[in-house]
């Protein structure tokens, strides 16, 4: 046989290095590096608007942007059509808009109460 402490030795860097290559630690370094890279980039994309309109409810958005296209509807449909039932067909969609805007947005914000409810 060959020498036992050249043996042991070399059964010792045989450990290590199976240790080394099973070793868990390597894998979550890695994976907490992966997410502060996006978390650093999450924080450098968003602006002062991007926050601010975050922060408002779906629903406030959803009668905002229903109250912009019932107006567009309201202004541009006596240009395209003629007569007074474009003035009534715009009239009408504006609080119509309104109110659909209302409903998607209060089931966003559902939604987001639910899956809050489950995390």
């Amino acid at each position: 046989m060959g020498n036992p402490e050249s043996e042991q030795e070399r059964l010792k860097r045989l450990r290590d290095q199976q240790i080394r290559a099973r070793d868990p630690q390597i894998k979550e370094r890695k994976v907490g590096r992966q997410v502060a890279a996006q978390q650093r980039q999450r924080r450098k994309s968003e602006s002062f608007i991007r926050d601010a309109f975050g922060a408002v409810s779906h629903k406030a958005k959803g009668v905002y942007i229903g109250a912009l296209l019932g107006l567009a509807i309201m202004l541009l449909l006596p240009m395209v059509m003629e007569g007074k039932m474009a003035n009534i067909i715009g009239i009408a969609a504006f609080p119509f808009l309104i109110a659909l805007g209302l409903l998607i947005g209060a089931s966003f914000d559902w939604r987001d109460d639910i899956r809050d409810h489950i995390n």
